[in-house]
This record gives C-alpha cells, structure tokens and sequence, in this order.
C-alpha cells in the first residue's frame, strides 16, 4: 500500500502498488521493499524496487509509477479480508480497483552495481538520477541454530534479558557480527543518465 497525505486537509489516501510474487523468493512479496521514492510531479513517482528476487539474488529494479489514475483503496476490502490476500488482478478489478501504474526502467545490476541496497535517490534533471547505497556501517551479520544452520535473523526474537529464541521458544541460537563484504562496506555515489527524459 502506498499512503498519500495532504497536509492541508489532513486526510489521506492509499493505493495498491502492484508486485507480482512470483518474481520474489520462496514466491512471496513479504520480500520486497521499495528502497526510496522521489516525486516527479504530476502524481507520477520514480522508484527503487528492492530485494531477494526468485534468482537468489539482490536486485535494485527502477521504476517509473502514477497514481493518477488509481484508486482510493483506504476502504475497500475482499469480504472481510484485506486486498492484500487478493492475488488475482481480475478480482481486484471486480471489486472495483484500479492498481498504480508502473513502467520498467532498469536493474542496477545490469549496469555494475555490486551493492546490496541502493536506498538513496535523487533526480538531478530530467535525464539524470543520483544514487547511494547503504553501507550498513561496514559491518553484516548471522545467526545460527543450535546446530551450526544458518537461520533467517529476522525469524528469531531477543528477550529483555538477551536470550535468543524463535518463535516457539526454542533457545540455543547464536548471533554474529561480522565485517562486512568488501564492495558492501564502501559507500558509492552514482548518477544515471537516461536516453529519455523523465518529465
């Protein structure tokens, strides 16, 4: 979902952004982030779209958006289920939405970037794009259970008193930081030239 306020009127709208799961890994779009936005006028919006697509591999894909046309999805629901569970474009149309538009611009991967995440955006003019990663501070990190497997961090909770366990309770786990990878801790600055003007 994406949510758009207006300061002035202190009301909000949201609207679907569209992803498709099938492009992520294990299939679910859980995995995806936008990793910034900058606005262009006009309600249209350039993106980064990023994370672990169905390849294994860290992408940083940009996209062009438009809301203009979109729908006001703030009250709108499947039933009683939110839209999110509704995969099927055919039905969100029948319920009366119209998703944001999005075109395709480009993978950074494509052009050399070795960087995980590519969280930093900015139009120069428009034919340019500034970019920078996240260095994470030079430094990653690892959990495993209790069996020397590498498990997902983001699965495994911390107790007040430091005690690692995952959701069920199960304890012996251990957390490493660790230096980072050598092209993940320098941070990068990079501008895009564009054959076609964004606006």
């Amino acid at each position: 979902r994406l949510v758009e306020f207006d300061p002035a009127t202190k009301t909000s709208k949201t609207y679907a952004y569209p992803l498709t799961p099938a492009d992520w890994e294990d299939g679910k779009s859980g995995k995806a982030k936008l990793g910034d936005l900058v606005s262009l006028g006009n309600g249209r919006f350039i993106t980064i779209e990023q994370g672990t697509f169905a390849d294994g591999k860290i992408h940083n894909k940009l996209y062009v958006f438009d809301i203009k046309a979109a729908t006001d999805i703030s009250n709108i629901k499947s039933g009683s289920d939110e839209l999110e569970k509704v995969k099927d474009p055919a039905k969100l149309a029948a319920l009366g939405v119209t998703r944001i538009s999005k075109t395709y611009l480009g993978d950074l991967k494509d052009y050399g970037w070795l960087m995980e995440k590519a969280e930093g955006l900015t139009v120069i003019d428009n034919r340019t794009l500034g970019l920078i990663n996240d260095n994470d501070f030079g430094v990653s990190f690892e959990a495993k259970d209790s069996t020397g497997k590498v498990v997902d961090p983001t699965t495994l909770l911390v107790s007040n008193t430091g005690v690692i366990t995952n959701s069920e309770g199960k304890t012996g786990y251990t957390y490493t930081v660790l230096n980072g990878k050598p092209a993940e801790r320098r941070t990068q600055l990079w501008y895009i030239k564009l054959k076609n003007p964004l606006f």
